[in-house]
């Protein structure tokens, strides 16, 4: 158990960690005592008992709310096991509010063992996207694409060139 120097209060040390990655990566500071609610990222007030935040989406674990360099905020969750379908429900809520979502390979919470999932709003957003081909251990690729351009599915080079060689029935070389 670690205490703070001033006060005799259980500091979570995964909780201290993470919010150093999120300082060190991408410059997020935490928002503490925040509600975690996407309606907050939008610049609308969260609906409370009734809000999308309280919808169970299992995407909601190890959730945090920060503030960018620019001091907008920003919703993550960095959660170990998560189902395309469900980060898809999520993607689809959040975007309805003119947010966007990314996810990334390189979590503050637990790096390697977590999925991290960004919320912003869409013009805040940086334009890296990941890999969301399963992988043969079921888990997603998340190695970055090669383009991503509308109507296209987001793939990386190793998959692209796997696909090719399934439809013309030959290795590529």
């Amino acid at each position: 158990m670690t205490t703070t120097d001033t006060e005799n209060e259980y500091v979570n040390p995964y909780s201290r960690a993470q919010e150093e990655r999120a300082l060190e990566i991408a410059g997020y500071t935490i928002v503490p005592d925040s509600l975690i609610c996407p309606r907050i990222v939008a610049g609308l007030e969260c609906q409370r008992r009734d809000c999308m935040c309280k919808s169970g989406h299992a995407v909601y674990d190890h959730a945090r709310m920060w503030r960018d360099k620019e001091g907008n905020y920003v919703l993550t969750s960095e959660p170990y096991s998560v189902r395309g379908r469900e980060i898809a429900a999520f993607s689809a809520d959040v975007q309805a509010l003119g947010l966007e979502v990314a996810l990334f390979g390189q979590s503050f919470w637990n790096p390697g063992n977590t999925l991290l999932i960004r919320v912003t709003k869409a013009e805040e957003a940086d334009s890296r996207r990941l890999c969301t081909i399963p992988t043969e251990r079921g888990t997603l690729c998340l190695n970055d694409v090669l383009s991503d351009a509308e109507g296209t599915i987001a793939i990386c080079g190793h998959h692209a060139a796997a696909v090719v060689e399934l439809v013309n029935g030959r290795p590529q070389g």
